[in-house]
């Protein structure tokens, strides 16, 4: 479903990532409540703390490279979203669930694995340029041992 709408509406990785941060934080409207990321999304309020500050720091990211503010954060979404759902029990932070082929993943390291997944099966998604502001390509796509360090 994802590469369907990333093709049809000719989506960005940071966009892309936009939309699924939103889908998982408004996880009553996902199709597979099961998703081992809606699973971890519900677990704890830090772990939906957590999610929320990375959407907030996309959006950050997305005007930085675009110039405008996102519609998540203009339309008041952002804002909705801060508060947690009461069903969510409270709770300490645990890493995100890795949700990828298992040769990818590395064990106790969700930051690692979600690199080498992107790296490995996403690379149509790596991007890192704007319309108005850019960055650099990151070290970790060259040089996988990044991410065991």
């Amino acid at each position: 479903m994802w590469i369907v709408i990333q093709q049809k509406w000719s989506l960005n990785m940071l966009n892309f990532f936009l939309l699924l941060i939103v889908f998982l934080m408004v996880f009553k409207l996902l199709v597979s409540l099961n998703h081992p990321s809606a699973i971890w999304c519900r677990q704890s309020d830090s772990n939906y703390i957590w999610l929320h500050s990375l959407l907030e720091s996309l959006c950050v990211e997305y005007t930085f490279r675009y110039g405008r503010v996102h519609k998540v954060d203009s339309s008041g979404l952002m804002q909705v979203l801060k508060q947690v759902p009461t069903n969510i029990p409270q709770g300490t932070f645990t890493e995100p669930t890795p949700a990828m082929p298992d040769d990818v993943k590395v064990k106790g390291n969700s930051l690692a694995s979600y690199r080498n997944y992107y790296r490995d099966y996403k690379q149509h998604l790596l991007s890192w340029k704007g319309k108005i502001n850019s960055r650099p390509t990151p070290q970790w796509i060259f040089d996988p041992e990044l991410n065991n360090a």
